[in-house]
């Protein structure tokens, strides 16, 4: 699931559900629910995630294929991905 991937990289990034959603401009409430699969996960809500990580919607579908399905990211792939949008 795209939702076990977004919750890697929160992890990945060392933010608590609250950091998450200030960085995203989302409500707590709403990153728990969706992490854990209480709430569907819209398309405002993917949107302000992909925001937050300045990832493409093409980069997140990469990381979850690359992670077997969201069980584990590729962390190195991760932090490549990261170096080459270093300005």
């Amino acid at each position: 699931m795209i939702r076990k991937t977004l919750k890697q990289l929160r992890l990945f990034h060392q933010l608590t559900q609250g950091q998450m959603a200030r960085k995203a401009g989302i409500c707590e409430s709403l990153v728990c629910e969706i992490e854990s699969c209480k709430r569907p996960l819209s398309t405002f809500a993917l949107a302000r995630y992909l925001s937050a990580f300045s990832l493409t919607a093409e980069e997140l579908t990469d990381l979850y294929r690359a992670s077997d399905g969201g069980e584990g990211i590729d962390f190195g792939l991760l932090q490549a991905l990261l170096d080459m949008k270093k300005p």
